[in-house]
């Protein structure tokens, strides 16, 4: 099958970080809604979990072939032919595009806290920003979203707990990279641990 630029569903353009089941999940899901509406011709509210493909929605094999072939064009995967045959429900589609995605993208990363300090570029008449979160998908979008509005020359500095494994500090970097293009420096590091207190 041809592959296709993924566009999620909150505007970021790459999923350069893994955010596991449940932010693939959250990311994904309106999206593949909408395309399944879009290619079956039915309301975007009628697909729950349980709802049949061939029963409920009247999908016929052409349907059902027409309908793959555009999920893995718009989410960049292949979904294998095994897993395909396992699938009659709209919740079993989503599961399948979720795991796929996992599949190709090798993992996910861990869910860490991090603080964020986004300093404006030298033509921008923003103050800095400071934002602390758990990282998700929302977490990524709104600090993309005030990084690009900080403008060339601005500065994102994203600090992890002491204790966040190496591999947190990697993807993190990668959620942001596209901001390079934007002129944004980046910067992503742990967090000093704060020196003891001599006890008398």
């Amino acid at each position: 099958m041809g592959t296709g630029q993924v566009v999620d569903g909150v505007g970021l353009r790459r999923l350069g970080v893994r955010f596991g089941h449940l932010g693939l999940r959250e990311l994904l899901e309106p999206q593949l809604r909408s395309l399944v509406a879009e290619q079956l011709g039915v309301p975007a509210n009628w697909l729950r979990p349980e709802v049949s493909l061939e029963q409920d929605l009247a999908a016929d094999s052409l349907d059902c072939t027409e309908l793959v072939v555009a999920v893995e064009q718009r989410f960049d995967v292949r979904i294998p032919e095994a897993v395909l045959e396992r699938v009659r429900t709209y919740g079993e589609l989503v599961e399948a595009v979720i795991e796929a995605r996992l599949e190709r993208d090798g993992g996910m990363v861990p869910i860490v806290f991090l603080r964020a300090t986004i300093a404006p570029g030298p033509r921008s008449a923003r103050g800095t920003v400071t934002r602390s979160a758990w990282l998700s998908p929302y977490a990524v979008e709104t600090i993309t979203a005030d990084a690009r509005r900080a403008g060339p020359g601005g500065r994102l500095d994203v600090v992890l707990p002491a204790s966040a494994p190496l591999v947190a500090i990697e993807r993190v970097r990668e959620c942001f990279d596209p901001l390079v293009e934007a002129g944004v420096a980046i910067d992503v590091r742990h967090e000093r641990p704060s020196p003891r207190r001599a006890v008398a």
